[in-house]
């Protein structure tokens, strides 16, 4: 697969604003002395590496900072070969009947692909467009290009995702209370 060097423009930016307000801002709720209620609703892809396991990413911060300029990424264009369309379309977590949802708008949006030290790839948003365009017999995929090494503060284990959140205090509760680190 070889890819091409692309713009990221003004309009790429105002598609990859949260399009469908699916995410939620994190609240915090105190029930009582004991108990405080924290809830959030961010988007998340878990990718599993044979050797390392399973490894969740935080795509809600990876986007915010790519629009803040706050992460090095590389935008590229590349034309999809049909094994690669089959593999995502098996492994990746696509939901065949969300394909037919996607509008024009989403379908431009650009994914975000992360890449490995031995030169492989792994796209953690875009998966449904890659696919939606395929099937639509649109070949051409954009995406940005994001070293695996800059995305560390963005990557946990499942279930460790409270440690992941960017510049957000992690809370415990400790003993009854809640200790913010």
């Amino acid at each position: 697969m070889y890819a091409n060097p692309d713009k990221f423009t003004d309009y790429d930016r105002a598609l990859m604003e949260d399009p469908h307000g699916l995410e939620v801002a994190r609240t915090r709720t105190v029930i009582n002395e004991s108990i405080v209620q924290v809830f959030e609703k961010r988007e998340c892809f878990t990718f599993t590496h044979p050797d390392l396991g399973d490894i969740r990413f935080d795509v809600h911060s990876i986007k915010r900072a790519l629009l803040d300029g706050r992460l090095k990424a590389q935008m590229w264009k590349v034309e999809v070969p049909t094994d690669f369309y089959e593999h995502v379309l098996k492994n990746n977590g696509v939901e065949p009947e969300r394909l037919e949802t996607l509008t024009e708008r989403d379908l431009q949006r650009p994914g975000i692909m992360i890449g490995w030290p031995d030169g492989h790839s792994t796209l953690i948003d875009g998966n449904h467009r890659l696919c939606g365009l395929y099937k639509r017999g649109v070949t051409a995929f954009r995406f940005f290009m994001v070293s695996i090494f800059d995305c560390t503060k963005f990557m946990c284990r499942p279930g460790e995702e409270a440690s992941m959140f960017e510049g957000e205090p992690n809370e415990k509760t400790i003993a009854g209370k809640v200790w913010v680190e």
